[in-house]
């Protein structure tokens, strides 16, 4: 499975500068230029950042992150998003979903460290760290990586989950692991996929809190978590 996708929400300043790739708004998003705030990329990053534009692009058309994109933009606009965004460009740019691929941050205390992608906010932005999604199968790892943090979009900004509490953040882990690190196993037994969304979700959380505390929260949360489907119980508008 790789390493698991960790969830990162916090206040990203240096991301206002930054051009849409993909806001949920707009069918064929434009491939965003390298973020001005970054240090200078080499070739082999350049061409790692292209693949994964690439991969994005393709990821669009899978249904469940049509649907999640969906719902996020309902939570975050009503009415036309364009003339929205004329009138109100500040609020807009807070409202707005971005999808950014970079080099990410390698130091070991920082929670980038060795993540397939992020989500940051403000701007609500989905992060995919080229530097590993390179290390696998691209296509495969930024569909899996946007489920994983569209998952989070959707729990923290549609249905108001705190990921500062423990509890809040395994439910959103085992959502997030079941449709995205473990979903390559649904032809395994049914035991066998819920093994592996409980572990990654304790993985994962314990990113942000004690690894104790991490697979505590993930076993009080896992049974109502992993049958919680929100909203991917529907089909896609």
């Amino acid at each position: 499975r790789g390493r698991a996708t960790r969830a990162s929400l916090r206040r990203s300043p240096g991301a206002r500068g930054e051009l849409p790739l993909a806001r949920h708004w707009t069918a064929r998003p434009p491939v965003q230029p390298h973020a001005p705030s970054m240090q200078p990329l080499t070739a082999s990053q350049r061409r790692e950042v292209e693949q994964c534009e690439e991969a994005v692009r393709q990821a669009l058309e899978d249904a469940r992150i049509k649907t999640l994109l969906s719902r996020v933009a309902q939570h975050h606009h009503v009415g036309d998003p364009d003339a929205f965004a004329e009138k109100h460009p500040a609020e807009a740019l807070q409202r707005a979903l971005f999808i950014h691929c970079r080099p990410c941050k390698s130091n070991g205390g920082d929670p980038e460290a060795a993540a397939r992608g992020v989500l940051q906010y403000p701007p609500v932005t989905v992060v995919l760290c080229t530097n590993v999604l390179a290390q696998q199968n691209v296509n495969e790892a930024v569909k899996g990586t946007l489920l994983h943090e569209l998952v989070h979009a959707f729990d923290f900004f549609v249905k108001g989950r705190d990921y500062g509490s423990c509890t809040d953040l395994a439910y959103s882990e085992v959502r997030a692991n079941r449709e995205s690190e473990c979903a390559s196993w649904a032809g395994w037994p049914e035991w066998f996929r819920r093994r592996c969304a409980k572990s990654g979700a304790a993985m994962c959380a314990s990113v942000l809190v004690d690894a104790a505390d991490a697979m505590r929260c993930v076993n009080e949360v896992f049974d109502a978590a992993y049958s919680d489907r929100e909203p991917l119980d529907k089909p896609p508008p």
